[in-house]
């Protein structure tokens, strides 16, 4: 705001990108390990004022099909969620750890940096009890960010990178603008 007044603009806008570590402990072991997550601020200031945040960060997914029909297991995927959103007041906004933790809740299981044997076993079988596909996720990532009452729009999606297929899979879901 104080820069498009200082230049005698009507609008000005900026874009910073910048990685966003947060500090991890593995489920069940406790150790701990940092986790980078990509942010992405968008702001405009004008006759309007607005600001989008998007995150981006890794989660694991597991395949419902190949739960239903393997006798032995399930195939897991790592996948890259992201989500953008824009706020009804920026004085009432929602952190970055916190948009990433509703991101992380809607996929199957988290990702850590740091992992022993029997954390292992506990996100393998977490994400067994909880196989999404990428919609499955998507969905209920809008029904989490929808159900905030300080978020005015959002976009969401996920793109699982495949472990037995040679394509990727992706879903999106997008707000109507408030």
């Amino acid at each position: 705001m104080k820069l498009r007044h200082r230049v005698t603009a009507d609008w000005a806008s900026i874009c910073v990108n910048f990685p966003y570590f947060i500090e991890r402990q593995a489920p069940v072991s406790g150790e701990s390990g940092l986790l980078q997550l990509d942010v992405t601020l968008n702001a405009t200031a004008g006759k309007n004022q607005d600001l989008k945040v998007t995150v981006a960060g890794p989660a694991m997914s597991l395949c419902p099909c190949s739960k239903e029909i393997a006798e032995y297991g399930a195939h897991n995927q790592r996948c890259l969620l992201s989500a953008s959103i824009r706020f009804h007041n920026i004085a009432h906004s929602v952190s970055v750890s916190e948009l990433f933790q509703h991101m992380e809740q809607a996929a199957s299981a988290s990702v850590y940096s740091t992992l022993k044997r029997n954390d292992e076993k506990y996100v393998t079988e977490l994400s067994y009890d909880n196989p999404k596909f990428v919609e499955d996720t998507v969905r209920d990532l809008a029904l989490r960010l929808k159900s905030c009452d300080r978020i005015s729009w959002f976009r969401c999606s996920t793109k699982n990178f495949e472990s037995i297929h040679q394509h990727n899979a992706f879903a999106q879901i997008e707000s109507k603008p408030n």
